[in-house]
């Protein structure tokens, strides 16, 4: 206003995240290729990181069962019962009995 004239500093960041086009990004393709995504909007980012999942289906179902059990035992209307379940793998190793801290030194 009034003919003031003003440089503000401004600092501002910018994450964007994209999926493969065809659900798995494929190694062969470019990062262009393989999210769509035209070489001008890409030039846009100082910074292209490529994050993949390697398929593990042991991994994945142990892990799913960590976040099913922990909503469930988190959820306001959890009964008792289900404020006491615990993932299948710490069900198998109730009976292993710990290593004790002083023999890992």
């Amino acid at each position: 206003k009034a003919g003031i004239v003003a440089s503000l500093q401004a600092r501002c960041a910018v994450v964007a995240v994209a999926n493969p086009t065809e659900g798995r990004y494929d190694p062969q393709r470019t990062f262009a290729q393989n999210v769509n995504l035209s070489d001008p909007i890409l030039s846009r980012f100082d910074m292209l990181c490529v994050l993949r999942d390697e398929s593990d289906a042991v991994q994945d179902e142990r892990l799913a069962d960590h976040v099913v059990c922990s909503h469930i035992r988190s959820h306001p209307e959890a009964t008792g019962d289900a404020r006491n379940i615990r993932p299948k793998l710490e069900q198998k190793a109730s009976h292993v009995q710990p290593i004790d801290q002083d023999l890992l030194r």
